[in-house]
């Protein structure tokens, strides 16, 4: 009884609730870069034309649910310019467009595309490492749920917003 008090305590501690009803671990204001409401308008737009990388029938409804975590992770990019990332447009949009959008591919094929330089920036810039092993951004326990329930389409959104140049249009460019 005690302990089962202890761990609500420490949950209630831990964590609090923001507009709209959505569970975040509190942590630096600097996670979600300068917010996605600064963000420009076309930049805005573009997320919204994100919601296409969410083809598996198990998680369409993720991008709505996960839609807080989905923009700060959007923002952050954003905001640190992808942490100076290159396109790879060139070389594997095409392979990108058809993994990312068919429902039955893993997300082993899209990690296998990120550069040795791409690894590195997100396990240092995602925060979904809580044994703290990269040196990464503080933990949030939502976008590790984010990451893990939803892997494949954030690995593409993240593919995605660097090869389109950190967002340079209205609208994400899946044909190559």
């Amino acid at each position: 009884m005690q302990l089962s008090l202890l761990r609500s305590t420490l949950l209630a501690v831990g964590f609090y609730v923001v507009a709209g009803g959505k569970l975040f671990l509190h942590s630096k204001s600097d996670d979600c870069g300068k917010g996605f409401d600064s963000l420009n308008e076309g930049s805005q737009k573009y997320f919204d034309t994100l919601k296409v990388l969410w083809s598996h029938p198990s998680h369409l409804e993720q991008f709505g649910v996960f839609e807080a975590e989905l923009k700060c992770w959007f923002s952050y990019m954003l905001t640190t310019k992808c942490g100076g990332l290159s396109s790879q447009a060139d070389s594997r949009k095409k392979m990108l467009t058809s993994t990312c959008k068919d429902s039955g591919a893993g997300w082993m094929p899209i990690w296998k595309s990120f550069t040795k330089e791409e690894v590195d920036w997100f396990k240092r810039s995602y925060p979904n490492d809580e044994a703290d092993s990269f040196a990464t951004a503080d933990y949030r326990a939502s976008a590790a749920t984010a990451m893990e329930l939803n892997k494949k389409e954030m690995l593409c959104m993240t593919l995605f917003v660097i090869d389109d140049n950190c967002v340079d249009s209205m609208y994400i460019r899946t044909n190559p």
